[in-house]
């Protein structure tokens, strides 16, 4: 079983939230949909631009189609000033599901940290999103919410806890629930110790979810469904 088909990515736009991994997942998972089809990537809020992957600044929609003929995985979006970070490109989300075959958005920020609260404007899924991926970093799980969170107090009062208390596997469950039907990405599982922390967390999770080291040459270690193994 590929990644992609691991995580349910259908055709259209997918986009990636939660904790830190995310930039990791998207390309992981673009480079393995480029291999037969063609793949955009880009941000609805803010990212790094991806190395070794073509760029397409303020592209017009023909400039894209003219690129996908070139290239199966380019990158769109517009520069911000002051930090050279990408953000949201100017074309539409629908625009750029029509030319290519897979869209895969990251779309939020968590400044690295494993686990992440969402402040009222966060996450910005687009309308047309036809799946979401949670990402929780396994290595946040059992440190604090001050240490492992971003928006720390945030995450606090949403798994009814303080900022100096330890996240469980089942807070951080609890906490990926709040996007409703997303499959769960449990990343940089490389110990039993974060294994056992993962299978805790998807024994936790009302939906898929995925146990998985993204940076190894096969990232998918084991498939959850409502609290069941399948994989």
């Amino acid at each position: 079983m590929t990644l992609s088909e691991a995580l349910l990515i259908e055709k259209g736009v997918t986009a990636i939230v939660g904790g830190g991994g995310k930039t990791t997942l998207l390309m992981r998972l673009a480079r393995e949909l480029s291999q037969t089809d063609r793949v955009i990537v880009c941000t609805t809020t803010h990212m790094r631009a991806p190395e070794g992957t073509p760029l397409f600044l303020s592209a017009r929609e023909d400039t894209v189609r003219e690129a996908l003929q070139h290239h199966s995985l380019i990158c769109v979006g517009e520069r911000e000033e002051g930090t050279g970070k990408l953000v949201r490109p100017s074309l539409k989300m629908e625009t750029l599901a029509a030319l290519a075959n897979y869209v895969l958005a990251e779309a939020d920020g968590s400044k690295g940290l494993p686990l992440k609260a969402h402040a009222a404007h966060e996450p910005q899924i687009p309308q047309c999103a036809r799946r979401v991926l949670y990402v929780v970093g396994v290595d946040g799980i059992g440190k604090t919410v001050a240490e492992a969170a971003h928006r720390p107090e945030l995450y606090a009062r949403l798994i009814g806890k303080t900022a100096g208390d330890a996240v469980t596997p089942q807070d951080a469950a609890r906490a990926a629930m709040l996007i409703k039907n997303a499959v769960a990405v449990v990343n940089k599982v490389e110990s039993e110790e974060a294994l056992a922390y993962a299978r805790a967390f998807c024994k936790a999770y009302e939906g898929r979810a995925a146990i998985c080291s993204l940076k190894s040459e096969r990232p998918l270690i084991e498939l959850w469904e409502n609290g069941i193994r399948s994989l």
